[in-house]
């Protein structure tokens, strides 16, 4: 999964939600070193679960990923641009 990630220029999700937590700190740091980028985020339901957005950040420092492997740290322009060259790609591996 992870090498068709880098493939595809797919953001892994570190879902931050203490009852989640899916990609946990070995695999986010495999995903690292294989040239994944990755995205940190709270899969809040209400305001009151955006705090665990610092498990996520736990997990991320523990792979030891800089702010340049995780997309959503990011300005909104270089989140679209990442969104707009995936689907750049996507389009022209569907011709």
């Amino acid at each position: 999964m992870i090498a068709e990630a880098v493939k595809t220029g797919t953001a892994l999700e570190i879902n931050s939600s203490p009852w989640r937590l899916d990609l946990n700190d070995s695999w986010a740091r495999k995903a690292r070193d294989a040239g994944a980028i990755l995205a940190i985020d709270t899969d809040a339901h209400y305001p009151a679960e955006f705090d665990s957005v610092r498990y996520g950040c736990a997990i991320g420092r523990r792979a030891g990923l800089t702010p340049d492997r995780v997309l959503n740290t990011g300005d909104a322009d270089t989140v679209l641009d990442h969104c707009r060259a995936k689907t750049a790609r996507a389009v022209a591996n569907f011709r």
